[in-house]
């Protein structure tokens, strides 16, 4: 089912995890820093997690994408980490469906108890175009985001759109 084109297996990502969800949370260090220091600290944003998906997908609207988007489940996310790895996921996507895709979008996400999944398909682009698996960087940092985070992805032609798969693993135990 996910095939064996661009496919990331599942890896090991407890320590990993643990870290990408420390940097996830920004200003970690910020805080712990002394009032001095923080009156010179650059203040930066949070950064986007799955929440912020429904601004996502209502901005490549505006943007005049054709998406539609089915959810099945409870609202996604998990460790901050587990959350913006989804947000990303659906965001390359969404940017690589728009930029070398044709025509509608289709965007389902699902949470299951023991994992998460975010699919992406629509029609290839200019007919006759090479169809790449190994992909740009924006292929490239999803595989590495999955496999640091235990997942795996599939993006390639289907028997009709090119799609990409994300499947996260659900969030471990705290």
């Amino acid at each position: 089912s996910w095939g064996a084109p661009g496919v990331v297996a599942p890896g090991r990502a407890g320590g990993l995890r643990a870290l990408q969800g420390v940097v996830a949370l920004g200003g970690l260090r910020r805080a712990s820093a002394g009032p001095a220091e923080l009156d010179d600290a650059v203040v930066l944003p949070p950064a986007p997690g799955a929440q912020a998906s429904p601004a996502l997908v209502g901005s490549r609207r505006a943007s005049g994408v054709d998406v539609t988007w089915s959810r099945e489940g409870p609202t996604l996310g998990g460790t901050p980490g587990d959350d913006l790895h989804l947000y990303r996921v659906i965001q390359e996507a969404l940017t690589n469906a728009a930029r070398h895709g044709a025509g509608h979008v289709s965007l389902r996400t699902r949470q299951a108890s023991d994992h998460a999944t975010v699919e992406v398909q629509n029609a290839l682009g200019a007919a006759g175009a090479p169809v790449t698996t190994q992909g740009g960087p924006g292929l490239v940092g999803m595989r590495e985001r999955m496999a640091g985070d235990g997942g795996a992805l599939y993006a390639g032609a289907t028997p009709g759109p090119f799609a990409v798969r994300a499947r996260f693993p659900a969030p471990e135990p705290t």
